[in-house]
């Protein structure tokens, strides 16, 4: 065949007059192009750090990496930060000539050498800054690996790049920074006359690439709610709870939640036990100290996925809770919003057996279960009668502080967890304002007929503004003496829970009927010498008798010489 250093054909075979067979992933007219895609460098690490690295401090403060490393599409990181002074490039790749090109044959005559491997690293960095037309490019770079060409191929041993470069960067919300890695398989032959044995010129192969990217996207911007721009369309709600003031599991939704440049990545859903505190006379979440760093009573991540699955939690006791969503974008920046809800499926309204349900209005001789002068209206008290027990030790109507700011994760991130007021809680029954009420009850209702054992169902009187007593008006009612009426008062607690209590009153105006008294004088056997007795019979067919008092007077000088009053026993 009539190949030679003037027709050359490697790797490759001759044939006929001119002809060139190039070895598979081979081609070009001398066999100079590689095509194979198994030619490309094995990438065994490729990867990209930027760091802030404080000089005075002697420590690298934070920094983000982006790893290809067995990835065929790359590799983007966000972040939020932006500034950094450092960006590091490392870079492991490597060819096995045996495996890649296990088909070349031997030398020919006409080559003196050949050598096939790595012959090019490098790494295009690009700046990319968005405004308003779309993203224009504002610095472009190439940064090239040392120890490695055309002429100086690197095959069957690991081919290393490691770069650290010094930049001061400011970077704006919504760039990009892209770093391009191009590994470059290639090499040379050398061709010498075979007539005299001389070098005569050095060929390259055209080499072929396997490239991969990895990209910083930066984005500075807290996620968005639909209210804050008044986008929202269907009620959209940053969070709310299906119910404030709830006996079952407590059960947290929300939508409108957007974050133009990086998307949202996640929510994080934090349900904490409110705590009273007395300094401030209101609930707040548990504090951190020096000493304690609490965690909340539920935590989970939520993904952004469509349909979102809400969770649900039930609280193991009764309490007024805190409900905190994260809303955290791919930068990890973060917006907060904060619900409460009172949880309670246990506790009850009591009732005092100290501080009695009684009618003011009512004789205090009679332990105020009679009124003896008629009137129209009736005045009732109950003061600290009505009590839910667990609600006012718990202060769980009390109202709830501001959030106090926390959490720094780095030295521009200093208190970012933090409720701003529009994403605070100002809606429904529990929010942060006090909920009026007198020993935790909420609400007071009242009503009167005729004596009975059975709770009225109907009919009841709303006490408004919340106190602890009323005034019952009579008037149209037909009461005479020796009747009695009932009054009921019911209590609401924040739940739901009711508790009803009455007293009975009866009416007597008239007073008792007393007959004339009989005197015996001089009696005999008497205690004293000349003793009398009296005897005095009454009675009263309203109310009964309940004492007799005597008092003897020396009508003279009406001084009083004896006087005495009997309690007079009911059978």
């Amino acid at each position: 065949a009539d190949c030679s250093y003037k027709k050359p054909c490697y790797p490759g075979r001759c044939y006929g007059g001119s002809g060139c067979s190039c070895t598979p992933g081979f081609t070009g007219r001398t066999c100079l192009e590689l095509r194979r895609q198994q030619f490309k460098p094995l990438i065994e690490r490729i990867n990209s750090t930027f760091t802030y690295h404080s000089f005075t401090q002697k420590r690298d403060v934070y920094n983000y990496m982006a790893d290809a490393t067995n990835r065929t599409a790359g590799d983007i990181v966000w972040t939020n930060q932006n500034k950094f002074n450092q960006l590091e490039f490392d870079l492991e790749a490597y060819v096995d000539t045996s495996t890649v090109f296990p088909n070349n044959p031997p030398l020919p005559s006409y080559v003196m050498e050949t050598k096939l491997g790595i012959v090019a690293a490098s790494v295009k960095i690009i700046h990319e800054k968005l405004r308003k037309g779309g993203r224009y490019i504002a610095k472009e770079q190439t940064l090239s690996c040392p120890g490695v060409s055309n002429g100086q191929p690197i095959s069957d041993t690991r081919f290393k790049c490691y770069k650290k470069e010094s930049y001061m960067i400011q970077f704006d919300s919504g760039d990009r920074y892209k770093l391009k890695y191009s590994i470059t398989t290639g090499g040379y032959r050398k061709l010498r006359n075979t007539y005299t044995w001389s070098y005569i010129r050095t060929e390259t192969y055209s080499g072929i690439s396997e490239e991969n990217s990895m990209e910083f996207w930066f984005d500075y911007d807290e996620p968005n709610h639909c209210t804050e721009d008044s986008s929202c369309s269907l009620n959209e709600s940053p969070l709310q709870l299906q119910e404030d003031i709830t006996k079952s599991p407590i059960s947290p939704k929300w939508s409108g939640w957007v974050d133009k440049l990086s998307d949202i990545g996640k929510y994080v859903i934090e349900v904490w036990k409110m705590e009273y505190n007395i300094d401030y006379s209101g609930l707040r979440e548990p504090d951190i100290t020096t000493n304690v760093n609490p965690v909340p009573d539920y935590i989970t991540v939520v993904l952004p996925e469509n349909p979102i699955k809400f969770p649900t939690y039930e609280p193991k006791d009764p309490g007024v809770y805190s409900v905190i969503i994260e809303v955290n974008d791919r930068a990890n920046n973060s917006k907060y919003a904060r619900r409460f809800v009172i949880y309670d499926n246990t506790s009850e309204i009591t009732i005092s057996e100290i501080h009695r349900l009684y009618a003011t209005s009512a004789s205090n001789d009679s332990q105020f279960s009679w009124m003896t002068k008629f009137s129209q209206q009736v005045d009732v008290s109950w003061n600290n009668h009505f009590l839910n027990d667990v609600h006012e030790k718990g202060h769980f109507l009390a109202k709830i502080l501001d959030y106090t700011p926390r959490l720094s994760d780095n030295i521009s991130r200093v208190d970012y967890k933090k409720i701003l007021e529009k994403f605070d809680d100002t809606e429904g029954v529990r929010n942060k304002t006090a909920i009026k009420n007198i020993n935790s009850i909420v609400r007071f209702e009242t009503r009167h007929g005729k004596v009975s054992t059975e709770i009225p169902q109907i009919g009841w009187v709303p006490v408004f503004p919340l106190r602890e007593n009323f005034t019952f008006n009579l008037n149209g009612i037909d009461i005479e003496d020796g009747d009695s009426h009932q009054f009921w008062v019911r209590a609401f607690d924040i739940m739901g829970n009711t508790r009803v209590d009455s007293i009975v009153v009866h009416f007597d105006s008239s007073e008792p009927f007393v007959y004339e008294p009989m005197i015996d004088l001089n009696i005999k056997d008497g205690n004293y010498p000349f003793s009398s007795s009296v005897v005095v019979s009454a009675k009263d067919q309203h109310s009964g008798i309940k004492k007799v008092s005597f008092k003897f007077i020396v009508n003279e000088t009406e001084e009083v010489r004896s006087e005495h009053t009997f309690d007079i026993q009911t059978q």
